[in-house]
């Protein structure tokens, strides 16, 4: 898995999406594989592996190490572990995304509080839960590893190195079983102890079997009835006796109750056949009431009756008196309605007559009002006229006034313009000059052509530039030497195998012709033919030539190499006057623009000034171009014509006027006719024949309007109500006369009498018979057949007097039983040491068995620990990569050593010389940076190696601040060490730093142009800069 994007959202440092988005991905759609991101301290480099930590495993290790140590209620007080950003809206939540180059991303969001400063960071529940474990292996936790590397006592190592890296379960599971030992020869220890003290203690006691028979047949007996009744031990023999006294005392309470209950239950026998007589008479006594209710209910319902009679009556006459009323009084009232009608007639003629009258007011008053708005505009038109003429010489002077101003602003427009005109021809020349320093400083990182071209650089290094100009001719020399000594090499190697081959002739022959005399060279000096082909052996005719060469190319190397360093040196004198005269530049080219500045905002304020006033010069402009003549012309016409118009107008409102005067008088007329004619009608509704009416139609809802037509059909209607009363009071009559001879042999007094007397009797029997029932239910006897109680009755009296028997017999039991307290005690003790001495041997063998088990889990966790902690310390690629980097001249070599054979875990670190055999701690012989190169190796060999899990390698590494306290010799080691990773191992490594030297030498060493890297940086607290 390698990540090609990080977005950051509202998280710590991270304000937003926007400013907290690190890109990975590199033209073409790959990703970097080497990713160096430089920020000062305090810029968000922690916030961002937090950020990385927290999006893939939900945890951030620096935080809940923070938790271990106790810190955590301190630190969140303070708000420290607050995940989303203090400036972040309160709509976001702190969201981290990460994009891998293959497969979904992660993405993790906190959830929202109240309040800034309440912890989002959960160190319990299920939102604390650690997701994808295996890649904190690829997060450098050099807190985590120096806390167990400077830590001197080897069992504080080991728990150090546990804490941050263990096996948490295996761990656990270790220091349970170390504590189970512990614990298991403790008991054991403590049993046998007090087995001894048991065995003392017994023989000093005796034991009477035949007491204890009787005590036991004792008990049993008791205990069949009184269930409560405790066990007997010896811890418990005078809280048993206690209890016996209690159950005593009890069983005695008992037999005084069940004393009381007998004889109530004789008393409830004795007068059971009383009881059931009352039962017969309260049955006869309810019979005797039920008749005398019904004489009674026929009492009332005759007195209804006569109610009734009274009731109709009285309707009967109500209605006769209201046709009577009809007949007498309607004839005289229609009379009179119809001489209101005709003076209704005639007010409603005068009435429309008055409103035509009043109709014709508003349109009078309409034309008034015209007339006078008419008048109102022409006096204000001539108003405005007479104003005119007097404001039309004012204006004519202000448009001269303005003429002059305008003819100033263009004049001072042009004098700014050629003064800007100049200004830009001077920035022309500035941009000129730094477009030609920045193709000198790309023609001196590439290829170093053309220098010369660029006259005016030229002039400003031409020191620099002739040693420049120097040291490349030199080293271009140097090239053509070693080009020479390569093609000599070649030359040698070609010779070399000729001779090879010559010599292996040579040997060949001597073999076979067996002659002392060489046949390549035709010597014979040699003593036998054995020496002469040790000749040969020995050979040495290139040898000589190819060290020659070999020193000379090693001499050229280093001469090249001193020359590479010298031109470094030369470039950077030359880029730093560059940088120099840049910085003169572009601050002259911002002066430059800076006065422009001014002489626009100049140009802006006048420009202003007059497009405030420019409208006003325009319409006078345009006024003026008619003719200022005739306009004063135009201007005293139309006031002649006004005042003429004026005139005729006053006339014609003094005529409307009149005319709405004169339309008044007669409305005024017309209402006093209409008021009479009201006056005589009021006159007729105030008649008695009317009030009549009016009173009787208001009582009679039937009567719907008071016409010939309503009133026939209301006196018909009355006479058939008349007809129903009549027949209805028949019917009455009739039921009253058949109630009176049923009851003319009673009284109604007589009969209500004896219901009373009866009711009282029932009364008195009811009472009897509950005063019975409830000293049955005291007695627990509910029995509702009355033929089976005296049985019921006669059975519970036996049942008692059997109970009371039987309580007299416990209690002597009881009695026994507290006499024979001390053989009890006694003989208990004895039988409670045998059980206990018996269990604690029983408990020695077993825990015994429990301890052999235990130690043979100890192993078995043992080696496992063991196995894991070296699997841990990938130990042959820790010594490779420490090697590498060579942070010590003596001690090459590192070894760990983990031991679990005592109760404490130990961690043994050791360091040796190359080829030596004495081990030191490395706490005493390593400087803090070296013990920070070692933790480093031990991160990266574990880093290397991780694995998600499926099994997959993970192929990205995450280091923050990897070279501190490093010296140069070391941090150039490192980079070399990154870059084969990189390269060999195909990881992605993603560095952050606050070394800029570091981050700039990553950039050398590992140049974009060469390899996928890529280097960021923050610009600010929580901001990517975007390039």
């Amino acid at each position: 898995m390698k990540i090609k994007k990080i977005e950051i959202d509202a998280f710590r440092a991270y304000k937003n999406k926007e400013q907290g988005t690190f890109d990975f991905s590199l033209v073409g759609g790959e990703v970097a594989n080497l990713v160096s991101i430089y920020a000062p301290n305090g810029f968000g480099k922690s916030s961002f592996y937090d950020a990385i930590e927290w999006g893939i495993t939900n945890r951030v290790q620096r935080l809940d190490w923070l938790e271990e140590e106790g810190l955590v209620e301190k630190q969140n007080a303070s708000g420290q572990f607050v995940l989303k950003n203090r400036e972040a809206s309160d709509k976001l939540n702190a969201t981290v995304t990460i994009h891998p180059l293959d497969g979904q991303p992660f993405t993790n969001q906190s959830v929202q509080v109240n309040g800034n400063t309440k912890s989002d960071y959960y160190f319990t529940g299920e939102r604390s839960k650690l997701r994808n474990e295996f890649f904190q292996r690829v997060i450098l936790s050099q807190e985590g590893i120096n806390a167990f590397l400077r830590t001197e006592e080897p069992d504080c190592r080991y728990e150090q190195f546990s804490k941050h890296f263990g096996d948490e379960r295996l761990e656990k599971y270790f220091k349970n079983i170390v504590s189970l030992l512990r614990e298991n020869s403790n008991h054991i220890e403590s049993l046998n102890g007090r087995a001894k003290e048991l065995e003392k203690r017994f023989k000093s006691r005796t034991v009477e079997e035949e007491v204890i028979e009787k005590v036991n047949f004792l008990i049993a007996e008791l205990r069949k009835h009184h269930q409560n009744l405790p066990d007997l031990s010896i811890s418990s023999v005078a809280s048993f006796i206690q209890e016996v006294k209690t159950l005593k005392k009890s069983l005695s309470f008992s037999k005084e109750t069940a004393l009381a209950e007998l004889e109530g239950l004789n008393d409830l026998f004795n007068n059971f056949p009383a009881h059931l007589s009352q039962h017969y008479t309260l049955k006869k006594l309810s019979e005797n009431v039920k008749n005398l209710d019904a004489t009674l209910h026929a009492f009332v319902k005759l007195h209804e009756l006569k109610v009734k009679l009274e009731r109709e009556g009285l309707h009967l006459n109500k209605l006769q008196e209201q046709l009577q009323a009809i007949n007498d009084v309607f004839p005289q009232y229609f009379i009179l309605s119809d001489k209101k009608d005709e003076f209704k007639e005639q007010h409603q003629k005068l009435l429309k007559k008055q409103n035509e009258k009043k109709n014709e007011i508003p349109t009078i008053s309409s034309t008034i009002t015209t007339i006078e708005m008419q008048l109102e505009q022409h006096n204000e038109k001539l108003s405005n006229v007479a104003s005119e003429l007097e404001v039309l010489e004012a204006q004519f002077s202000k448009y001269q006034k303005l003429i002059e101003s305008k003819e100033k602003i263009e004049k001072s427009e042009k004098a700014s313009e050629e003064e800007i005109q100049l200004i830009n021809y001077e920035i022309s020349g500035i941009d000129e000059e730094l477009l030609e320093v920045q193709h000198f400083e790309k023609a001196l990182t590439s290829n170093h052509s053309n220098l010369k071209d660029y006259r005016r650089v030229v002039a400003l290094v031409s020191p620099e530039l002739s040693r420049l100009e120097s040291n490349i001719q030199e080293q271009q020399a140097i090239k053509i030497s070693l080009e020479s000594c390569t093609q000599k090499k070649k030359q040698l190697s070609i010779l070399e195998k000729n001779i090879v081959e010559l010599l292996s002739f040579g040997r060949q022959v001597i073999q076979e012709l067996k002659d002392k005399s060489c046949p390549l060279c035709g010597n014979d000096h040699f003593k036998d033919k054995n020496e002469l082909l040790q000749a040969i052996e020995r050979n040495n005719t290139l040898s000589n030539d190819k060290d020659s060469l070999a020193k000379d190319e090693a001499e050229y190397q280093s001469r090249l190499f001193k020359l590479k360093i010298e031109e470094d040196k030369i470039n950077e004198l030359i880029k730093n006057s560059l940088s120099g005269r840049k910085t003169t530049l572009q601050n002259a080219r911002h002066r430059a623009i800076q006065s422009i500045d001014l002489i626009r905002d100049r140009q802006r304020v006048t420009a202003e000034e007059w497009k405030s006033q420019e409208p006003h010069f325009n319409n006078l402009f345009q006024y003026f171009q008619k003719g200022f003549v005739f306009k004063n012309e135009s201007l005293r016409i139309a006031k002649k014509d006004l005042e003429l118009k004026i005139n005729q107008l006053t006339v014609m409102l003094e005529e409307e006027k009149g005319k709405r005067i004169s339309t008044l008088g007669e409305i005024e007329k017309f209402a006093l006719n209409v008021e009479l004619l009201t006056s005589k009608i009021r006159e007729l509704e105030n008649e008695d024949v009317f009030q009549l009416i009016l009173d009787h139609t208001s009582k009679n809802s039937e009567l719907n309007g008071v016409t010939k037509v309503n009133i026939q059909s209301y006196k018909a209607s009355i006479k058939e109500r008349i007809t129903l009363t009549e027949n209805t009071l028949k019917e009455l009559n009739t039921k009253f006369n058949e109630y009176e001879d049923e009851l003319s042999k009673y009284k109604q007094f007589e009969v209500e009498t004896s219901i009373s007397e009866l009711k009282s009797q029932i009364l008195d029997c009811q009472v009897n018979i509950q005063t019975y029932e409830q000293t049955l239910r005291k007695h627990g006897i509910s029995f509702v057949d009355k033929e089976k109680l005296g049985q019921h009755l006669e059975s519970k009296l036996v049942q008692y007097k059997n109970k009371v028997q039987q309580l007299n017999e416990h209690i002597i039991a009881a009695e026994n039983l507290e006499g024979y307290s001390t053989h009890i005690e006694h003989y208990l003790e004895a039988s409670a040491l045998t059980i206990e001495l018996k269990n604690i041997n029983e408990k020695i063998r077993q825990l015994t068995e429990v301890a052999k088990d235990l130690e043979e889990c100890k192993r078995v966790v043992s080696e496992k620990l063991v196995s894991y902690i070296k699997d841990f310390f990938q130990e042959k690629l820790i010594n490779d990569i420490y090697q590498r980097i060579d942070p010590h001249p003596d001690y090459k070599e590192i070894s760990f050593h983990p031991d679990l054979s005592g109760n404490k875990g130990c961690l043994y670190i050791r360091i040796k010389e190359k080829n030596g055999n004495e081990e030191y701690a490395p706490i005493l012989y390593l400087s803090s940076a070296q013990i920070n190169v070692l933790s480093l190796s031990i991160f990266l060999a574990r880093a290397l190696h991780a694995t998600d899990d499926k099994g997959a390698p993970i192929d990205c590494i995450f280091m923050d601040d990897p070279v501190q306290s490093m010296d140069s010799i070391n941090v150039l080691s490192l980079i070399d060490l990154l870059r084969s990773i990189v390269y060999n191992y195909g990881k992605q490594v993603i560095i952050s730093t606050h070394d800029d030297n570091f981050h700039h030498l990553l950039q050398k060493k590992i140049p974009s142009e060469f390899f996928p890297s890529k280097f960021l940086e923050l610009e600010s607290f929580g901001k990517v800069k975007v390039h």
